[in-house]
């Protein structure tokens, strides 16, 4: 499983009742709150063992999940 997949499973059982791809907009349709990106950030931590610095955590960077993955991890997509 590749690191979109990975995010992607993480939002789903965040927004279970939600259909997500990789270019949902998250953010401006709403699909996430603020507390459901707090709980994506933590997860992401604990998954990808990684930490998520607090100037990184805006908006802006958690639009789509290719976003996340191209801002907030630091990857580029295939």
């Amino acid at each position: 499983m590749n690191t979109i997949e990975k995010l992607m499973d993480i939002i789903r059982k965040i927004c279970p009742y939600t259909k997500i791809t990789s270019t949902t907009e998250l953010i401006d349709s709403e699909i996430l709150t603020s507390i459901d990106l707090f709980l994506l950030v933590s997860e992401m931590e604990d998954t990808f063992n990684i930490h998520i610095d607090e100037e990184k955590i805006l908006a802006e960077n958690f639009s789509t999940p290719e976003k996340i993955v191209r801002v907030v991890l630091g990857e580029e997509l295939d």
